[in-house]
Formats: C-alpha cells, sequence, structure tokens
C-alpha cells in the first residue's frame, strides 16, 4: 500500500506501508535462498541447520529482505504510475523488524511532460556575413603580426617596444630569495603584468649594464609573504631586441603556407567567410532558444539540473587550468560564476526537453539511414584509425542519434523562422 505525501510536477513523495503477511513471505524467500548456498565448518552446501544459518546470517538475510521489498514494491508503483525516472528513486526512513509490518518513504524524480508552443514563424535578426576589405585588412595584418620575429635592436639604448634579455636576482633586506633569480630571460618590457617598477627601470639601459632596481610586490600578489613588500633586483641587461614585423609579400604567404599572397588573402577571406557565416547561425538559434524559452516555462527534475551544473563546473574548471590559474585561484573563479552555472544549467535542461518534445510533435526522428552516414563520416575522419572509429561509434551510438536528432530540430526551427532584418 503507498500514499502519495507530496507531489509537484518532477518531484514525487511517496510513503509505503508493508503488511507483515509481505514481511514475512519475503523473508521466507531470502532464507530459503541463503541456505541453499549457505556453507559452514562441519557441513556441505545447503546442509546447514535453520538455526544456525539464522544465527550466521541473520544481518544478511536482513538486508536482502529490505532489498528485495524496496525492488518490488518500488517497481511496481513506477509501472502502475507510468513514470519516466529523471533518476533513481532515493529511499529514507525505512523501518524494518523480521516479521512486523514495514514502512518506508521514496522520493521520485520524473521527467517532465513538455508540449510547446509558439515555436514556428519565429521572427529572428541576422548580422551581415560578408567580408569588408577593413576586415580582411585587419585579418591579414594578425597573420603580420603573427609571423613576426624578435630580432637583435641596432638600438643602443632600451625602449618601450624593446624585448630584454637578461639575468636577474631579487633579494629583500638583503636576503636573495632563490626563486626569483634566473638567466637568459626574455623580457617584454611594456608587459602590463611585469612586477611594478620593473619596466621603468629597464628603459635606457644599455647592453652588458647592471643595475638595481627597486620593486614593489601587488598587495594582492599571491605568495602572502610577499605581498606589499619592496624588493631589490639587480638585472643586468645581456641583449636588447625587437620585434621585426614582415611586410605582406609572397614570402609571408609561402612561410604561412599558402602559394602566393593572392591566395593566401583569397583563403584568409574564405576563412572570415565562414567564420562569420557560423557567428551568425549561432546567433540566429539563440534567437530561437530564447524565445522557446521565454514561451515555455518548464518545470525541471533537480538531478538533471545538477548533474548539467556539475559538468559545466568540470568544464570551467578545465578552460582556467589550460589559461595557467592556479588552483586556488581557480576556486574563486568557481564560486564566483556558481549562480551563472546554475542558471546556464537550468536553461539547457529546459533547451533540451523543449527540443525532444518538438521532434515528438513533429514527428522528426533519426532514421537508421542517417546513422549509418554519421558512421561512415566518422571512420572517414579517422581514416588511420578505423577499428578505433567504428568502436566509438558502437560505444556512443545513442549519444549520436540524440545529437543528430537535435541538429534536426534545430534545422527545422531555423527552416521555419521569420527573418526580419538587421
Amino acid at each position: 500500500m503507498y500514499n502519495i505525501v507530496q507531489e509537484s510536477e518532477c518531484v514525487l513523495e511517496v510513503e509505503f506501508k508493508i503488511a507483515s503477511e509481505e514481511v514475512i513471505q519475503e523473508t521466507k524467500k531470502v532464507f530459503q535462498e541463503v541456505q541453499r548456498e549457505a556453507q559452514l565448518p562441519g557441513f556441505r552446501k545447503g546442509r546447514v541447520p535453520a538455526d544456525l544459518v539464522w544465527e550466521k546470517f541473520r544481518p544478511d538475510i536482513r538486508q536482502k529482505t529490505i532489498e528485495d521489498i524496496l525492488r518490488k514494491f518500488i517497481f511496481d508503483f513506477i509501472t502502475e504510475k507510468k513514470i519516466s525516472l529523471a533518476a533513481t528513486p532515493r529511499v529514507k526512513e525505512i523501518k524494518f523488524e523480521f516479521e512486523q509490518p514495514m514502512s518506508f518513504r521514496i522520493e521520485v524524480e520524473r521527467h517532465p511532460s513538455v508540449t510547446v508552443k509558439a515555436y514556428k514563424g519565429i521572427k529572428v535578426k541576422t548580422r551581415p556575413t560578408e567580408v569588408s576589405e577593413k576586415e580582411l585588412a585587419q585579418e591579414m595584418k594578425n597573420w603580420q603580426e603573427r609571423s613576426a620575429r624578435i630580432v637583435p635592436s641596432l638600438r643602443e639604448r632600451v625602449e618601450k617596444q624593446h624585448f630584454v634579455l637578461l639575468n636577474y636576482e631579487m633579494a629583500i633586506a638583503g636576503q636573495r630569495l632563490d626563486n626569483f633569480t634566473a638567466r637568459n630571460q626574455l623580457i617584454m618590457v611594456d608587459n602590463p603584468e611585469n612586477i611594478a617598477g620593473l619596466s621603468a627601470g629597464l628603459i635606457g639601459m644599455r647592453r652588458n649594464e647592471k643595475k638595481v632596481i627597486p620593486i614593489t610586490f601587488p598587495g594582492e600578489y599571491p605568495q602572502k609573504e610577499l605581498a606589499g613588500k619592496t624588493a631589490d633586483l639587480t638585472v643586468e641587461v645581456l641583449d636588447i631586441k625587437e620585434k621585426r614585423i614582415p611586410e605582406q609579400d609572397d614570402e609571408l604567404a609561402k612561410e604561412c603556407g599558402f602559394s602566393s599572397l593572392a591566395e593566401m588573402r583569397q583563403k584568409v577571406k574564405e576563412f572570415l567567410q565562414y567564420q562569420k557565416e557560423h557567428e551568425n547561425k549561432h546567433y540566429i538559434q539563440q534567437q530561437i532558444f530564447d524565445e522557446i524559452l521565454r514561451e515555455n516555462k518548464l518545470p525541471l527534475p533537480p538531478s538533471v539540473v545538477a548533474e548539467e551544473q556539475e559538468i559545466l563546473r568540470k568544464q570551467t574548471e578545465k578552460y582556467l587550468q589550460q589559461q595557467g590559474i592556479s588552483q586556488p585561484d581557480i576556486q574563486k573563479e568557481k564560486e564566483k560564476m556558481e549562480e551563472k552555472i546554475a542558471e546556464e544549467a537550468r536553461r539547457r535542461v529546459a533547451l533540451y526537453y523543449c527540443l525532444v518534445a518538438i521532434a515528438d510533435q513533429e514527428n522528426i526522428r533519426v532514421s537508421e539511414e542517417d546513422l549509418e552516414k554519421e558512421r561512415e563520416q566518422i571512420i572517414n575522419r579517422n581514416n588511420d584509425k578505423k577499428e578505433a572509429a567504428e568502436d566509438y561509434f558502437l560505444k556512443h551510438k545513442e549519444e549520436i542519434a540524440s545529437h543528430l536528432l537535435e541538429d534536426k530540430v534545430i534545422k527545422f526551427l531555423v527552416d521555419k523562422a521569420i527573418i526580419v532584418g538587421n
């Protein structure tokens, strides 16, 4: 017997009361199973007397009886109510004694029942995708910058735009700091991340000149013992270098992997075109998603949202690690971003339910032919590792099908959208 104590769109709390007759029956079944497998010194398997089985295996019989009762009654309830589970039911408040009535509660999370409205004919703006001469010129300049070389300067003294090759060591109150000693270190003079006082102290120095530069560590410096302190940095300038940017010519093009400057300009323009078209496609899709979510407010299963939040947290941490940020600072950043992560998780989960519902409403399906095409593409992209690619496809077939369905629904929504200008 069960009683639904609390009910919302996605969460049910249910109380079960199991009659003593059911408990006795399940206990008997479990006891017989345990007795058949029981082995004790002096007895053959399955021949241990009942009183010894109870004495030696009572905790096991109790645990197995509870598990079997939970499994049976929870399964029957979910089947009867036709619940689409969003998470494994959580069991709590178990009260069990042999030959006595049993009670327990479960919390069940289910997927929401969704019928999406107002998803056709959504008005969206678009962005220009043509590449202007100004944009092409800027990107060509970027290629020049990336191809620049650091070469010895003809200047006698260090200037703001220079790079300096130097040896240095640091001391505070005459005490040398081994962690701040280096040789043949290349430093960009106008780097805004240089410690306060270093850039100004280098300007005007000559090659082979030595100098003591007073510097100050910022108050928020990660090494607390140095934060806010002033130190003496002894530097020796070994060489003065500068960035040399190549001309836009065929030589630059060949260095960058093109046959000529004309081909380079054409390929760079094509890449910019592709980039702008991709960004515009994303821009249109986001407008559609925003409108669908505005028109369709969904209840969401807490566990599904929590799982998505955890995925986003890990992605955020990985990104911050790739930026070279320290673990303590990563933790601070994650805490700052927690509200945004939670909001994005809710958005993603709600959008997923909407897209799946639209697929159902419009009878959009992924066919075996679609999956076969995707399988061939995966194998072709990994031509040197065909077996591994095939194995990947088989292991992730369900996930791949889900992505293909999502792509089909998004294409349907874009095709049905109305472009209203820039």
